[in-house]
C-alpha cells in the first residue's frame, strides 16, 4: 500500500510540478518518507488550498501540535477544519515532525526549545531556518526577490524539496 502512494504521489509531483521532474522516483519516495515532501493527499489539499505546503521535518512535534490546535487564530486567518480533518493532518505531521525522526539533531532542538516559555509555530523562528538564511548567507537581493517575506520559500527553494 505504501509503495503504491509513494508512486501516485510521484507521479502526480512529476506530472504536474516540472522541478520534480527532475527528481528521481526513488529520491522522491525518500524526501516523502523522511518529511521532507508532505505525501499526504489531505494535508497537502488542506494546507495547499491557502499556501505552501511545507514539510512537516521543519518543526518539531510540540511546535505542529500548538499550530494544529488554533486554526481559528492560523496568522491571522480563520482555517478552522472539521475534526477528523484536523486530527488526521496533525497526526501525519506528528509522525514526521523534525523529532519524531529519532535524529539527535531532531532531539536535540526539541529539548532546547521545550525549555522556552513560548515554543515557535512559525518555520523562520526554528533554529535551523534562522542559521540557514542568516545575513551573510542570504544577501539583501535574495530577500528582495521574495518581498522580504520569510514565508515565501518557493522564491528560492523547489516547492516541498528544501536546500
Amino acid at each position: 500500500m505504501l509503495k503504491m502512494s509513494l508512486a501516485a504521489a510521484a507521479l502526480v509531483l512529476t506530472v504536474s510540478t516540472p522541478a520534480f521532474a527532475e527528481m528521481s522516483e526513488a529520491d522522491l519516495a525518500r524526501k516523502i518518507a523522511s518529511g521532507n515532501i508532505v505525501g499526504d493527499e489531505i494535508t497537502k489539499k488542506e494546507c495547499g488550498a491557502c499556501h505552501m505546503v511545507y514539510g512537516p521535518i521543519n518543526m518539531i512535534g510540540a511546535s505542529w501540535k500548538i499550530l494544529m490546535n488554533d486554526l481559528s487564530n492560523h496568522f491571522g486567518e480563520d482555517a478552522s477544519l472539521d475534526e477528523p480533518t484536523r486530527k488526521h493532518i496533525e497526526d501525519y505531521m506528528l509522525s514526521k515532525s523534525m523529532d519524531a525522526s529519532g535524529s539527535m539533531y531532531g532531539k536535540m532542538t526539541a529539548k532546547k526549545l521545550k525549555k522556552k516559555k513560548k515554543l515557535p509555530i512559525r518555520l523562520s523562528e526554528m533554529p535551523g531556518w534562522a542559521g540557514d538564511h542568516k545575513p551573510s548567507k542570504i544577501g539583501p537581493e535574495i530577500w528582495a526577490k521574495v518581498n522580504n517575506n520569510k514565508s515565501d520559500c518557493r522564491g528560492c527553494h523547489l516547492p516541498g524539496l528544501g536546500g
